[in-house]
């Protein structure tokens, strides 16, 4: 380790202190180096005015701290276990290669989004460094700003009037909630969709403006960003039509046969569920959705 390697990481030690709720570090020195295939591995004896502590942090290695009055152990016991805890952490990322893949998520219609998420999720491993991390929350802002753009593209005329910025993602997103998703039963809904719209882009904001976010907080940020994209996909097909499917007004079941029926101008809606039959006026076809 160069002298600028060892001032570098005494910095980011103690800033990882700060994060843990100790402010005032009294001394740090490097204990051991273990080299391990590919892997090192440095194990810190830290001096603070809450105690002493183990730090382990390396080369493609999570920083974590141990207390050393509490558990007794040695150097090479605090190697032990942080390797433990390091080769558990590669085998559920070697499970999931790509933290896509964990969640049914509808994306199929917007190749170049997907392809931006596909991007940031395959750079993500553990012991990424902060500036690693922060490329792969600029990447996922990106991708929010990508899906504005192609929902404009869906509706143009809608942004205009609301004179919209293309880069004004969140002002793009909650015109299209309020036009995906209208009407008093669908309050819920656009309140919860608009909501995560707010976290997907304020998350993806953070870990691009901090450098002391870890593996999982990447991993979060992308499944957000991939969910929200999900979400506008799934609103789009409500308002394609889903919304306007016949319902029984009895049971609520969507399995509806439509006849016609014996009086002029008047349709049945037959529920196969629970057998009522719901008589419908032929002027009201358009406004239901039904095609024949």
């Amino acid at each position: 380790m160069t002298p600028k390697e060892y001032t570098d990481t005494e910095k980011r030690i103690k800033r990882y202190m700060k994060e843990n709720k100790i402010n005032k570090v009294l001394n740090i020195q490097l204990e051991s180096t273990y080299d391990l295939h590919d892997v090192t591995v440095h194990i810190w004896n830290v001096k603070t005015n809450k105690g002493a502590w183990w730090i382990a942090e390396g080369y493609r290695v999570p920083m974590n701290l141990y207390p050393q009055d509490a558990f007794y152990f040695s150097v090479d016991e605090v190697y032990s276990f942080h390797l433990g805890i390091m080769q558990r952490l590669q085998k559920d990322e070697e499970r999931s290669k790509n933290v896509l893949d964990e969640i049914p998520l509808d994306l199929e219609q917007v190749h170049e989004i997907r392809r931006k998420l596909t991007f940031a999720a395959d750079r993500v491993h553990i012991g990424m460094e902060p500036e690693e991390m922060q490329a792969i929350g600029l990447t996922c802002r990106e991708a929010l700003i990508a899906l504005g753009i192609e929902l404009t593209k869906r509706n143009p005329i809608l942004v205009a009037e609301k004179e919209l910025k293309k880069a004004d993602f969140k002002g793009i997103a909650y015109a299209f909630i309020e036009e995906y998703a209208p009407d008093q039963k669908n309050a819920s809904l656009r309140s919860h969709a608009r909501k995560m719209v707010d976290m997907a882009w304020s998350y993806a904001s953070e870990i691009v403006h901090s450098s002391h976010k870890n593996f999982p907080d990447v991993k979060i940020c992308i499944i957000m960003a991939a969910t929200t994209v999900s979400i506008f996909e799934n609103l789009f097909m409500k308002y394609l039509g889903f919304d306007h499917d016949p319902r029984c007004p009895e049971c609520g079941s969507m399995s509806i046969e439509v006849y016609h029926s014996k009086t002029e101008g008047e349709l049945i809606e037959h529920c196969t569920k629970c057998e009522f039959d719901h008589v419908i006026k032929v002027e009201s076809i358009h406004q239901k959705g039904l095609n024949f």
